[in-house]
Order: structure tokens, then sequence, then C-alpha cells
């Protein structure tokens, strides 16, 4: 169960600002920049943020997707699309067929 402070959205907005905000210096990728999102998510939290992905991610990432620059916003896309899961459970875009 998620403490209350990770319910409000303006938990999650700050974490996605940081991220757009990191996103935009020199050498950063978007590797880069979630793993440092969810490193300050670590240090805030004082847990592990793989016990709350799914809860936190989908937000997350929407918000980082709607306050994000043109650049940002495909990085992002294309990142999400190669690491989310086909129907068959296999990594990286649509089921073939579809």
């Amino acid at each position: 169960m998620l403490e209350a402070k990770e319910h409000h959205p303006w938990f999650v907005r700050a974490l996605a600002e940081q991220a757009v905000y990191a996103a935009n210096r020199e050498g950063e990728t978007i590797e880069t920049t979630l793993a440092g999102v969810w490193g300050l998510y670590a240090f805030i939290t004082k847990r592990n943020p793989e016990h709350f992905y799914e809860a936190l991610a989908p937000e997350l990432y929407l918000d980082m997707f709607k306050i994000g620059g043109a650049g940002f916003k495909e990085n992002l896309m294309a990142w999400l699309e190669a690491h989310s899961l086909r129907a068959d459970g296999v990594a990286g875009g649509p089921t073939p067929g579809e």
C-alpha cells in the first residue's frame, strides 16, 4: 500500500517536473533521466521504487509527457515502446499481427 503522500498528484507532478528539468542537462539520456527520477523517489521515501513502480509509473510518465518538450516526448515514447511488454509477454512494440 502506498503512503498518503504518494497518492497526491503534487508528489508525482514534482517528480515529473524534476525529470523533465534533468533531461535538459547536457549529456542526459532518457535512461539516465528515468534512473534519476526513480532514485529521487527512493531518496525521498526511503523505499525501493520497484515495489511501487506499477502504481506510480503510469501517472508519472503521463505527467512527464504533458510537461516535456517535443524532443523529450519523442524520447520518452520511444523508450516506453521499447520497454513495454506486448500481449505475448515479449518486450518491445506491438504484438505481431496487430
